[in-house]
């Protein structure tokens, strides 16, 4: 996790959070706050719950963070959900490709890292 005393330049790192990121909503089961199990300690309980036991309004709440994500990083125009993949921005692909922590594109997929190769 990125801490927000972070020093260096963090850019590059916003491809594979975001890829993280789309895989972990799309995921079948997430880790939600146990609510019985919290306490004074700023670290909060976790539990694994499954997407298939959330409540209606979870659900909602669910599919509204991911059309969100979509409409922000995957190019969805519409109110729909439509699975689409992550797109890379160009200043990305180029932060990707010169930042020491993120030089060998294993985060991304065949086809980004190809591009990537190219906008150095």
């Amino acid at each position: 996790m990125i801490d927000q005393t972070e020093k260096l330049y963090v850019h590059a790192l916003c491809a594979p959070l975001h890829e993280k990121l789309l895989r972990d909503l799309r995921a079948d089961s997430f880790d939600v706050v146990d609510l019985r199990r919290v306490s004074a300690s700023p670290i909060l309980p976790l539990r694994r719950k499954l997407k298939s036991s959330f409540t209606i309004t979870g659900l909602e709440c669910l599919g509204r963070a991911i059309l969100e994500f979509e409409r922000r990083y995957c190019g969805n125009k519409t109110e729909c959900l439509q699975h689409n993949r992550l797109i890379y921005k160009y200043h990305e692909m180029l932060a990707t490709m010169i930042d020491p922590r993120t030089l060998t594109c294993k985060h991304l997929r065949r086809s980004a890292a190809s591009l990537a190769a190219t906008c150095t």
